[in-house]
């Protein structure tokens, strides 16, 4: 159960990626992207967070 909710999240963070990444030049992506994702692991994910977390960090 823990594996199929890690690739749904795998997933969903890629398209989030992907849509950050085509918005305009002067929102300040790296920092937003930091942030939110930090908003959203810190409250969506308790159990596995240091995986999720390294491969957010392998992945930006």
């Amino acid at each position: 159960m823990l594996c199929i909710s890690f690739v749904i999240i795998t997933f969903l963070i890629k398209k989030f990626v992907t849509v950050i990444t085509q918005l305009p030049f002067n929102v300040k992506k790296p920092v937003f992207l930091e942030r939110l994702l930090g908003h959203i692991i810190m409250q969506k994910v308790s159990y596995g967070s240091q995986k999720i977390t390294i491969f957010l960090s392998w992945l930006i």
